[in-house]
């Protein structure tokens, strides 16, 4: 594909701007302060290990002796996460983000063709921000903030 150099000119233009808005730079600050807070960490340690052992336990399905307890044990842990101050400012400087970025690609998408089909930013990122280090077991891919 032979893109012309102004189009490859205005995108990094374009990214410019997008990283030296004040979302970009609360959401560093933000993920920052997440990953060097002590308890946050040692919580996703302690949901990491849960985790193992509850995926194993899970492979034997719900009848397993300790599947509700490993259960429990997993849920608990990630309640206690998302209740950290540094999590739900990162958790809610994200989702400002990705609103901004939801926003662009579906301006660029619409000034190209109503017919190109964009994700909804609401649709997309609600709720997909995985803070557990689990990346699926939650039910929450591809994400993680730990």
């Amino acid at each position: 594909m032979n893109i012309p150099a102004e189009i490859i000119i205005k995108t990094y233009e374009l990214t410019d701007a997008i990283n030296s808005a004040k979302v970009v730079e609360e959401y560093l600050r933000c993920k920052a302060i997440m990953e060097t807070e002590v308890e946050v960490q040692e919580l996703g340690e302690q949901f990491k290990k849960a985790k193992a052992i509850f995926t194993e336990v899970q492979r034997f399905g719900s009848f397993h002796p300790d599947y509700d307890v490993s259960k429990r044990s997993v849920d608990k842990i990630l309640k206690d996460i998302k209740k950290k101050d540094a999590v739900i400012n990162f958790l809610e400087a994200e989702s400002k983000l990705n609103e901004l970025l939801g926003l662009v690609s579906s301006t660029l998408a619409k000034a190209v063709s109503d017919s190109i089909k964009v994700p909804e930013a609401d649709r997309i990122f609600a709720d997909d921000s995985c803070i557990t280090g689990s990346c699926n077991s939650c039910g929450i891919k591809d994400r993680c903030a730990i």
